[in-house]
């Protein structure tokens, strides 16, 4: 290959997001493809519907489908085979406890439990509110100890001595899509619920509302750094996202013609400046995101497999850093900062026969050239 045919080939491919800080037309980052790696049923995943993805205390990956759980490899994903009694393989949530034992809470078989190879079932008999579970989640607790929530369709209940105990005072709504845990200025974390009556923090025996979001269905909260509680964001149903910042909400359901009212799930990352990016993944939208008060979309155009986002988990390693779980769409690991593709077409760039490019120094800054067969970018 000439050197001619190799810029035109380097070219074609991509174009550095790095290279293009200051100088970048308007949208560019929304109109490039970043680098995404996606897993399907071909790489191992039971199913290509993805439900929740988490980290272990290892460190490893997994993810909870609708054909059963996996585990990543680090290459693949490797299914983990259930118990042939089990009603059901369709798995909404899984858990890694301290101890080492997996959870499985599922559609509509309650919650299995593997411990040392051996795996038990657990379900209305053992005190668990509903076979459906949307979420399970380990509470730290003084000493080292510990203590296992689950949200069910019909409230939440933590493990104690071998049995699920119901704990729904409070709630006007039983059905708990999530358990969210937000640090304090000081003391232990606070538990959160997220239910379609609105949202409840745990005050050691019942549930208080929080009066700004009474009705609402809320399936997910953030907590951003900074002073404890002074800056969350709140997806909430049919109504979107909520910035609530001490007392006061503010709701956005569309961004540059995007939607954001029904959003699913929220993460939080730092870009390699270290600036904090809000994720929300949306069940028809993509991804959004959210930077330096700016935010982009990352949909099927741009190189997504699917718009509907159900899971989204950082990687504390940072490459990638955000793995997305989807709606028949697999499992994506994102890389923000890497090199990006920038498609002829949608992008304005005329024709991806790229020949040469040239930087130059304007008044306001500088300026990338590219020459193409179709004429001078």
């Amino acid at each position: 290959m000439t050197p001619r045919q190799a810029l035109r080939c380097f070219m074609a491919i991509a174009v550095a997001g790095g290279w293009l800080t200051g100088a970048e037309a308007p949208g560019f980052r929304d109109l490039a493809r970043p680098a995404i790696r996606s897993y399907a049923e071909r790489d191992g995943l039971p199913h290509p519907t993805v439900q929740q993805i988490v980290l272990d205390p290892e460190g490893r990956l997994w993810a909870a489908t609708q054909g059963g759980p996996a585990v990543f490899d680090g290459r693949r994903w490797r299914p983990v085979e259930m118990p042939p009694e089990a009603a059901s393989r369709f798995v909404r949530t899984l858990l890694v406890d301290a101890r080492g034992r997996l959870w499985l809470g599922t559609q509509d078989d309650g919650i299995w439990r593997m411990d040392q190879g051996t795996w038990t079932h657990l379900g209305p008999a053992d005190g668990l509110p509903a076979l459906r579970v949307n979420h399970l989640l380990e509470v730290p607790g003084p000493g080292g100890s510990s203590t296992l929530w689950a949200a069910t369709s019909s409230g939440p209940a933590r493990w104690d001595n071998g049995r699920w105990i119901p704990a729904t005072a409070g709630l006007t709504n039983l059905w708990t899509w999530r358990l969210v845990l937000t640090p304090r200025a000081s003391g232990p974390p606070q538990l959160w619920a997220c239910t379609r009556g609105g949202l409840a923090r745990w005050e050691g025996q019942r549930w208080v509302l929080q009066a700004e979001f009474l009705g609402l269905e809320v399936n997910g909260l953030i907590q951003m750094a900074g002073p404890a509680g002074r800056d969350r964001w709140v997806s909430c149903f049919g109504r979107g996202l909520a910035h609530w910042t001490g007392g006061e909400v503010a709701f956005l359901d569309q961004v540059a013609g995007h939607s954001l009212r029904f959003p699913s799930c929220l993460a939080l990352t730092r870009s390699p400046g270290d600036a904090p990016v809000l994720w929300v993944g949306t069940y028809s939208d993509g991804l959004a995101s959210l930077k330096d008060g700016h935010w982009s979309f990352l949909t099927p155009d741009r190189g997504l497999p699917s718009q509907a986002v159900y899971a989204l988990q950082p990687d504390p390693q940072g490459k990638p850093a955000l793995w997305i779980g989807m709606q028949g769409g697999g499992i994506s690991a994102l890389t923000p900062g890497e090199w990006m593709t920038l498609p002829s077409g949608p992008s304005g760039f005329p024709n991806p026969d790229t020949t040469a490019f040239a930087e130059t120094r304007e008044p306001d800054g500088p300026r990338i050239w590219f020459g193409t067969t179709r004429g001078l970018v």
